[in-house]
Protein backbone atom coordinates (compact mmCIF):
# COMPACT_ATOMS: atom_id res chain seq x y z
CA UNK A 1 0.00 0.00 0.00
CA UNK A 2 1.16 3.71 -1.07
CA UNK A 3 1.61 5.48 2.63
CA UNK A 4 1.00 9.56 2.75
CA UNK A 5 4.73 9.59 3.55
CA UNK A 6 5.63 8.10 0.20
CA UNK A 7 3.53 10.57 -1.76
CA UNK A 8 5.06 13.58 0.03
CA UNK A 9 8.25 12.28 -1.41
CA UNK A 10 7.24 11.60 -4.91
CA UNK A 11 5.63 15.36 -4.38
CA UNK A 12 9.47 16.53 -3.42
CA UNK A 13 10.77 14.93 -6.17
CA UNK A 14 8.10 16.34 -8.83
CA UNK A 15 8.94 19.91 -7.10
CA UNK A 16 13.10 19.82 -7.52
CA UNK A 17 13.12 17.23 -10.60
CA UNK A 18 16.24 15.69 -8.65
CA UNK A 19 16.41 12.82 -5.85
CA UNK A 20 19.30 14.95 -4.37
CA UNK A 21 17.80 18.43 -4.12
CA UNK A 22 14.39 16.47 -2.59
CA UNK A 23 16.51 14.53 -0.25
CA UNK A 24 18.28 17.62 1.04
CA UNK A 25 14.94 19.44 1.32
CA UNK A 26 13.48 16.57 3.38
CA UNK A 27 16.42 16.18 5.62
CA UNK A 28 16.77 11.76 4.16
CA UNK A 29 19.52 10.37 2.37
CA UNK A 30 18.82 10.45 -1.41
CA UNK A 31 19.04 6.52 -1.32
CA UNK A 32 16.51 6.37 0.72
CA UNK A 33 14.02 8.89 -1.04
CA UNK A 34 15.14 6.86 -3.99
CA UNK A 35 13.91 3.39 -2.59
CA UNK A 36 10.55 5.31 -1.73
CA UNK A 37 10.48 5.95 -5.43
CA UNK A 38 11.15 2.63 -6.61
CA UNK A 39 9.01 0.75 -4.15
CA UNK A 40 5.76 3.43 -5.70
CA UNK A 41 6.81 1.95 -9.34
CA UNK A 42 6.81 -1.26 -8.06
CA UNK A 43 3.55 -1.53 -6.73
CA UNK A 44 2.26 -0.02 -9.67
CA UNK A 45 4.12 -1.75 -11.81
CA UNK A 46 5.51 1.30 -13.89
CA UNK A 47 8.14 4.09 -14.07
CA UNK A 48 6.58 7.60 -12.83
CA UNK A 49 9.73 9.44 -14.09
CA UNK A 50 12.02 9.23 -16.84
CA UNK A 51 15.91 9.29 -15.16
CA UNK A 52 17.27 12.11 -16.71
CA UNK A 53 18.71 15.38 -16.24
CA UNK A 54 16.16 16.90 -14.71
CA UNK A 55 13.61 14.09 -13.76
CA UNK A 56 10.82 14.59 -15.68
CA UNK A 57 7.38 12.85 -15.31
CA UNK A 58 5.88 9.93 -17.66
CA UNK A 59 2.49 9.79 -18.77
CA UNK A 60 1.81 7.40 -15.97
CA UNK A 61 3.95 9.84 -13.63
CA UNK A 62 1.28 12.80 -14.59
CA UNK A 63 -1.75 10.60 -13.68
CA UNK A 64 -0.13 9.58 -10.50
CA UNK A 65 0.41 13.63 -9.52
CA UNK A 66 -3.23 14.49 -10.27
CA UNK A 67 -3.94 12.10 -7.63
CA UNK A 68 -1.41 12.40 -5.20
CA UNK A 69 -2.29 16.35 -5.25
CA UNK A 70 -5.49 15.46 -4.55
CA UNK A 71 -5.14 12.82 -1.77
CA UNK A 72 -2.83 15.54 0.26
CA UNK A 73 -5.16 17.84 -0.18
CA UNK A 74 -8.91 16.30 0.70
CA UNK A 75 -6.23 14.91 3.83
CA UNK A 76 -5.76 18.74 4.51
CA UNK A 77 -9.14 19.32 4.09
CA UNK A 78 -10.09 16.80 6.41
CA UNK A 79 -8.06 17.85 9.05
CA UNK A 80 -9.02 21.47 8.56
CA UNK A 81 -12.58 20.37 9.10
CA UNK A 82 -11.81 18.04 12.08
CA UNK A 83 -10.11 21.11 13.46
CA UNK A 84 -12.88 23.19 13.19
CA UNK A 85 -15.75 21.11 14.77
CA UNK A 86 -13.34 20.30 17.93
CA UNK A 87 -11.93 23.81 18.38
CA UNK A 88 -7.93 22.30 17.98
CA UNK A 89 -6.79 25.31 16.20
CA UNK A 90 -2.90 24.77 14.70
CA UNK A 91 -1.62 24.41 11.22
CA UNK A 92 -0.24 26.99 8.69
CA UNK A 93 -2.01 29.26 6.42
CA UNK A 94 -0.15 29.21 2.78
CA UNK A 95 -0.52 32.93 1.32
CA UNK A 96 0.36 34.01 -2.15
CA UNK A 97 0.98 37.64 -2.69
CA UNK A 98 2.90 40.16 -4.48
CA UNK A 99 6.41 41.28 -3.96
CA UNK A 100 4.99 44.61 -2.93
CA UNK A 101 1.74 44.07 -1.42
CA UNK A 102 3.36 41.60 1.43
CA UNK A 103 4.99 44.23 3.38
CA UNK A 104 1.89 46.93 2.94
CA UNK A 105 -0.69 44.40 4.36
CA UNK A 106 0.64 41.28 5.83
CA UNK A 107 2.58 42.96 8.85
CA UNK A 108 -0.56 44.72 10.45
CA UNK A 109 -3.00 41.82 9.00
CA UNK A 110 -0.93 38.90 10.62
CA UNK A 111 -0.62 41.15 14.23
CA UNK A 112 -4.32 41.23 15.04
CA UNK A 113 -5.03 37.71 13.19
CA UNK A 114 -2.63 36.51 15.59
CA UNK A 115 -4.02 38.06 19.13
CA UNK A 116 -6.89 35.60 17.96
CA UNK A 117 -5.21 32.40 16.48
CA UNK A 118 -1.84 32.89 17.77
CA UNK A 119 -1.13 29.30 17.66
CA UNK A 120 -1.50 29.61 13.37
CA UNK A 121 1.33 29.95 11.24
CA UNK A 122 2.06 31.40 8.12
CA UNK A 123 4.14 30.32 5.17
CA UNK A 124 3.97 33.52 2.42
CA UNK A 125 5.06 33.09 -1.19
CA UNK A 126 5.67 36.21 -3.00
CA UNK A 127 5.45 36.47 -6.72
CA UNK A 128 4.03 38.45 -9.78
CA UNK A 129 0.31 37.80 -10.63
CA UNK A 130 1.19 34.57 -12.93
CA UNK A 131 3.74 33.24 -10.75
CA UNK A 132 0.69 33.33 -7.69
CA UNK A 133 -1.65 31.71 -9.97
CA UNK A 134 0.48 29.06 -11.12
CA UNK A 135 1.53 28.42 -7.14
CA UNK A 136 -2.70 28.25 -6.26
CA UNK A 137 -3.29 26.12 -8.85
CA UNK A 138 -0.02 23.70 -8.01
CA UNK A 139 -1.61 23.86 -4.47
CA UNK A 140 1.56 25.11 -2.81
CA UNK A 141 -0.52 27.94 -1.29
CA UNK A 142 -3.89 27.78 -0.15
CA UNK A 143 -5.06 31.68 -0.68
CA UNK A 144 -3.85 33.77 -3.37
CA UNK A 145 -4.18 38.05 -2.61
CA UNK A 146 -4.32 39.01 -5.77
CA UNK A 147 -5.94 41.07 -9.16
CA UNK A 148 -9.59 39.14 -9.25
CA UNK A 149 -10.95 37.26 -11.06
CA UNK A 150 -8.80 34.75 -12.26
CA UNK A 151 -11.55 33.29 -14.69
CA UNK A 152 -10.99 29.69 -14.06
CA UNK A 153 -13.56 27.36 -12.80
CA UNK A 154 -11.66 25.30 -10.15
CA UNK A 155 -11.08 29.34 -8.21
CA UNK A 156 -13.72 30.79 -6.27
CA UNK A 157 -12.88 34.20 -5.19
CA UNK A 158 -14.06 36.98 -2.95
CA UNK A 159 -13.56 40.74 -2.84
CA UNK A 160 -11.34 42.72 -0.73
CA UNK A 161 -11.54 46.01 -2.19
CA UNK A 162 -12.09 48.05 -5.53
CA UNK A 163 -8.66 49.69 -6.46
CA UNK A 164 -7.77 52.63 -8.61
CA UNK A 165 -4.09 53.36 -10.12
CA UNK A 166 -3.04 56.97 -9.56
CA UNK A 167 -0.29 58.34 -11.95
CA UNK A 168 2.75 59.72 -10.20
CA UNK A 169 4.18 62.60 -11.75
CA UNK A 170 7.53 64.81 -10.78
CA UNK A 171 6.25 68.43 -10.66
CA UNK A 172 9.24 69.41 -11.92
CA UNK A 173 9.58 66.94 -14.86
CA UNK A 174 5.87 68.13 -15.47
CA UNK A 175 6.71 71.87 -15.79
CA UNK A 176 10.08 71.19 -17.86
CA UNK A 177 8.21 69.90 -19.87
CA UNK A 178 4.88 71.67 -20.86
CA UNK A 179 5.80 75.43 -19.09
CA UNK A 180 2.85 77.87 -18.26
CA UNK A 181 1.18 74.82 -20.01
CA UNK A 182 1.71 72.26 -16.77
CA UNK A 183 -1.23 73.62 -14.76
CA UNK A 184 -3.47 73.04 -17.56
CA UNK A 185 -2.12 69.81 -18.64
CA UNK A 186 -2.78 68.43 -15.47
CA UNK A 187 -6.65 69.98 -15.30
CA UNK A 188 -6.94 67.86 -18.55
CA UNK A 189 -5.90 64.57 -16.97
CA UNK A 190 -7.93 65.41 -13.68
CA UNK A 191 -10.74 66.25 -16.22
CA UNK A 192 -10.26 64.40 -19.09
CA UNK A 193 -10.49 60.40 -20.28
CA UNK A 194 -7.41 60.57 -21.65
CA UNK A 195 -3.35 60.22 -21.07
CA UNK A 196 -2.01 60.68 -24.56
CA UNK A 197 -0.54 64.26 -23.25
CA UNK A 198 2.01 62.82 -21.15
CA UNK A 199 3.12 60.25 -24.09
CA UNK A 200 6.43 62.01 -24.60
CA UNK A 201 7.56 61.59 -20.86
CA UNK A 202 9.42 58.65 -19.87
CA UNK A 203 8.02 56.14 -17.44
CA UNK A 204 8.96 53.74 -14.76
CA UNK A 205 7.38 50.86 -14.63
CA UNK A 206 6.96 47.07 -13.13
CA UNK A 207 8.31 44.21 -15.18
CA UNK A 208 6.49 42.33 -17.75
CA UNK A 209 4.38 39.37 -15.95
CA UNK A 210 3.06 42.08 -12.96
CA UNK A 211 -0.76 42.91 -12.85
CA UNK A 212 -0.17 46.55 -13.36
CA UNK A 213 1.78 46.50 -16.00
CA UNK A 214 -0.40 44.58 -17.87
CA UNK A 215 -3.49 47.17 -17.44
CA UNK A 216 -0.97 50.09 -18.25
CA UNK A 217 0.26 48.11 -22.09
CA UNK A 218 -3.82 47.69 -22.35
CA UNK A 219 -3.95 51.78 -21.67
CA UNK A 220 -1.00 52.72 -24.02
CA UNK A 221 -2.39 50.20 -26.39
CA UNK A 222 -5.76 51.99 -26.16
CA UNK A 223 -4.18 55.28 -26.27
CA UNK A 224 -2.18 54.78 -29.32
CA UNK A 225 0.98 56.01 -27.28
CA UNK A 226 4.59 54.22 -26.86
CA UNK A 227 5.81 56.39 -23.82
CA UNK A 228 9.51 55.63 -22.87
CA UNK A 229 10.11 53.12 -20.50
CA UNK A 230 13.17 54.40 -18.87
CA UNK A 231 13.07 52.02 -15.76
CA UNK A 232 11.98 48.31 -15.23
CA UNK A 233 11.29 46.53 -11.93
CA UNK A 234 9.25 44.18 -9.82
CA UNK A 235 10.18 46.43 -6.70
CA UNK A 236 7.48 49.67 -6.68
CA UNK A 237 9.32 50.88 -3.43
CA UNK A 238 12.14 51.69 -5.90
CA UNK A 239 9.89 52.90 -8.70
CA UNK A 240 8.55 55.42 -6.39
CA UNK A 241 11.73 56.38 -5.24
CA UNK A 242 13.47 57.15 -9.06
CA UNK A 243 9.78 58.89 -9.57
CA UNK A 244 10.15 61.42 -6.31
CA UNK A 245 13.84 62.57 -7.33
CA UNK A 246 12.03 63.15 -11.03
CA UNK A 247 13.31 60.37 -13.35
CA UNK A 248 9.58 59.15 -14.36
CA UNK A 249 6.35 59.24 -14.24
CA UNK A 250 4.98 55.69 -12.49
CA UNK A 251 1.90 54.19 -11.69
CA UNK A 252 1.10 53.11 -8.03
CA UNK A 253 -2.48 51.06 -6.71
CA UNK A 254 -4.43 53.53 -3.70
CA UNK A 255 -4.30 50.89 -1.86
CA UNK A 256 -0.43 51.49 -1.37
CA UNK A 257 -0.25 55.15 -1.09
CA UNK A 258 -0.83 56.05 1.99
CA UNK A 259 -0.83 59.12 4.01
CA UNK A 260 2.65 58.22 6.12
CA UNK A 261 4.28 57.86 2.66
CA UNK A 262 3.32 60.85 0.94
CA UNK A 263 3.86 63.04 4.05
CA UNK A 264 7.50 63.72 3.06
CA UNK A 265 6.58 63.95 -0.81
CA UNK A 266 3.48 66.30 -1.42
CA UNK A 267 5.77 69.14 -3.08
CA UNK A 268 7.55 66.91 -5.59
CA UNK A 269 4.87 64.78 -6.75
CA UNK A 270 1.50 65.53 -8.39
CA UNK A 271 -0.81 62.61 -8.14
CA UNK A 272 -3.74 62.12 -10.54
CA UNK A 273 -6.10 59.00 -10.84
CA UNK A 274 -5.74 57.58 -14.08
CA UNK A 275 -8.85 58.62 -16.21
CA UNK A 276 -9.61 55.03 -17.71
CA UNK A 277 -11.89 52.50 -16.77
CA UNK A 278 -8.87 50.21 -17.18
CA UNK A 279 -7.36 51.80 -14.42
CA UNK A 280 -10.47 50.26 -11.64
CA UNK A 281 -9.51 46.80 -10.34
CA UNK A 282 -10.83 44.21 -7.53
CA UNK A 283 -8.73 42.63 -5.02
CA UNK A 284 -9.35 39.93 -3.51
CA UNK A 285 -8.66 36.66 -2.41
CA UNK A 286 -9.13 33.23 -4.73
CA UNK A 287 -8.47 30.01 -3.57
CA UNK A 288 -8.97 26.39 -4.78
CA UNK A 289 -12.72 25.19 -5.23
CA UNK A 290 -12.07 22.27 -3.28
CA UNK A 291 -9.73 23.35 -0.37
CA UNK A 292 -11.63 23.48 2.76
CA UNK A 293 -11.47 27.29 4.19
CA UNK A 294 -11.32 27.17 8.17
CA UNK A 295 -12.73 29.57 10.47
CA UNK A 296 -8.89 30.97 11.02
CA UNK A 297 -8.80 31.32 7.42
CA UNK A 298 -12.45 33.56 6.95
CA UNK A 299 -10.74 35.53 9.73
CA UNK A 300 -7.58 35.74 7.79
CA UNK A 301 -9.59 37.14 5.08
CA UNK A 302 -12.28 39.30 7.50
CA UNK A 303 -9.25 41.29 8.88
CA UNK A 304 -7.21 41.56 5.34
CA UNK A 305 -10.10 43.33 3.81
CA UNK A 306 -10.15 45.69 6.87
CA UNK A 307 -6.43 46.33 6.80
CA UNK A 308 -6.88 47.02 2.85
CA UNK A 309 -9.27 49.45 3.08
CA UNK A 310 -7.60 51.50 5.77
CA UNK A 311 -4.83 51.71 3.56
CA UNK A 312 -6.45 52.91 0.25
CA UNK A 313 -5.78 56.68 -0.68
CA UNK A 314 -8.37 59.04 -0.55
CA UNK A 315 -6.88 61.65 -3.03
CA UNK A 316 -6.52 64.36 -0.02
Amino acid sequence: MITQLQIEYFLAINETKNISQAAKKLIITPQTLSHSLESIERELGTTLFERGIPLTLTDSGQIFLEYAQNMVEMRNNMLNAINDITGNVHGTIRIGISYNRSPVLLPRTITEFQKHYPTIDFFVFEGNQSEIKQALLARKIDLAVEHIPYHDPNILEEEILKDYLYLLIPKGMLEQRFGSRASLILKELEQEKSIYSLADLPFLLNKKGNSIRAIMESIFEQEQISPPIRTETENMETLFNMCVIGRGVTVYPGSFLHQEKLAAHTDALHIVKIPNEKAQYTLGVAYRKKHQMTKASKYFIEVLRKHAQMTMYSGD
